[in-house]
Parts: structure tokens; C-alpha cells; sequence
């Protein structure tokens, strides 16, 4: 069973999603009540069809070899739309980092090979502007990452018109679990970014790091995705499908380094 927090008391919700009750004041919530009272402010509607969500499905096992069975599910019980709780970030980060790269040179002399590795400390340093960085607030999904980046251009106002005939999974991560999200994700972006300035070396590895965020700001909404688990040998496989794995343009997550 999990645990959410009331937004009129902040004490502890407990209950399945379609029936909430709050342990100290009593309130009750079903789940579109309560994400209103959430004050969820955005929304992405579904622009989607199941019909297309199939066919992007299909595609995909086409282009890789994969069992049978995920080829023979029936997707019109299995595959879920899905609305998604995240806050989208804006934020500016600054930093150093130290880096530690390896030129690698080899030859040949007297019928045998030899290798050296000549190894050198790498110093950058940095800010960075990231914008339109979602951080997802449900447990239900492990990430978000492999259906990134996700467009905002038809982001709006948040109406519970939209939630019609589509399931919501609710925000049940703690502060904590959400900052952590955010330092590891601008880590990542940080890393990425400086890796395009290092030239020239064979091999490279992180040593150390400092990253300070600082002029964030958020919105809370809700983006939707097409979900599909599948059991296999033990496993559990999820495919996601963000708005269309297709198109990619508009307003994506995106990082500029100075």
C-alpha cells in the first residue's frame, strides 16, 4: 500500500489511488481530487491513439531480435496511457571538475608489441543554463531518461478534462528522494556537456566533482506516456512510449555551456 501526503494537512494518505483517506484530518481524495488538490499546474494531453501507440510499438520489434512472446501480446489489454506526475526545471549550475585522461601509444620492436599509457590531469570548469528538465515524482517508474527529450510545446493549463479515461499515477516521492534526482541528473548533464570540450585523449575518467545549482525554478505537471510490462523468464521488460517516439522537435530538455 503505498503513502502519500495530504495537501490540506500534510500528514500521511493511505489507501489504493482511487480511494485515499488522510490518518489525521480524515479527508478523503479519489485520485483526480487528488491531484487537483496537488495544484498540478500543467499538462500535456494525450495526442496519441492506442491504435498509433501499437503501431509504434510493432515497429520497434521489427528492428530488433526479440522472443516471440513480446511479440504475441495482446496489446489492447496490456498497453496503458498513462498521465505521469514531474516537475519541469529551469536552473543555472556552475562547476569543476577533474578529469584524469590517458594517451596511448604502441609498437612494435625486435617481433614483440608494447604499450604505453602517458596519463594527464584534466581541469574544466564551468556554468551551465538548463532548461525544460523533468524530474519524475512517482516511484511507479524507475526513469524517464530512455523516452527523453520530451517536448513542451503543447504544454497547458492543467483542466481535469484531460484525465478522462486515462489513469494517473500519483507523486509519492519525498523531498529528499526528489533533490537527489536533481543533483544526479545535473551531474549528468554537467558531465556530458564538459566531455564535448576534452580532445585528443585516448581514455578518460572522472575524479572529482563540484556543482552548484542556484536560480531554479519549477512547474508541476503531468506528461503522458503509453506503458507496457511484460513478464519474461522472471523478468520484468517496460517499454515506454513518450507523446511519439517519432517526433522529437519543439522545446526538449536542452543545456548550454559557457
Amino acid at each position: 500500500m503505498k503513502i502519500y501526503r495530504c495537501p490540506k494537512c500534510n500528514a500521511n494518505l493511505k489507501g489504493k489511488e482511487d480511494k485515499l483517506i488522510c490518518e489525521y484530518c480524515k479527508s478523503k481524495f479519489n485520485g483526480e481530487e487528488y491531484i487537483q488538490d496537488m495544484d498540478v499546474k500543467y499538462i500535456i494531453p494525450f495526442n496519441i491513439s492506442k491504435k498509433e501507440a501499437k503501431k509504434i510499438y510493432n515497429k520497434r520489434l521489427k528492428s530488433i531480435l526479440i522472443p516471440d512472446k513480446f511479440k504475441n501480446i495482446k496489446l489492447n489489454k496490456k498497453l496503458k496511457s498513462i498521465y505521469i506526475p514531474v516537475y519541469i526545471y529551469n536552473l543555472d549550475a556552475s562547476g569543476e571538475l577533474e578529469f584524469e585522461g590517458s594517451k596511448i601509444s604502441t609498437w612494435k620492436s625486435s617481433g614483440k608489441k608494447y604499450k604505453k599509457s602517458d596519463a594527464y590531469k584534466i581541469i574544466r570548469s564551468g556554468n551551465l543554463n538548463i532548461e525544460n528538465m523533468p524530474i519524475l515524482l512517482t516511484g511507479q517508474l524507475n526513469d524517464i531518461k530512455d523516452i527523453e527529450p520530451y517536448s513542451f510545446n503543447n504544454l497547458e493549463r492543467f483542466d481535469t478534462k484531460f484525465l478522462k479515461n486515462f489513469k494517473v499515477y500519483l507523486p509519492d516521492k519525498t523531498e529528499k528522494e526528489i533533490i537527489i534526482s536533481i543533483k544526479e541528473k545535473v551531474r549528468q548533464i554537467f558531465i556530458d556537456e564538459v566531455n564535448k570540450t576534452i580532445k585528443g585523449y585516448d581514455e578518460k575518467n572522472i575524479k572529482e566533482d563540484s556543482i552548484n545549482l542556484y536560480n531554479s525554478s519549477k512547474k508541476y505537471a503531468l506528461i503522458p506516456i503509453w506503458l507496457l510490462n511484460v513478464d519474461y523468464n522472471k523478468k520484468k521488460y517496460t517499454f515506454m512510449i513518450n507523446r511519439s517516439e517519432e517526433r522529437r522537435v519543439g522545446k526538449e530538455c536542452r543545456s548550454r555551456w559557457s
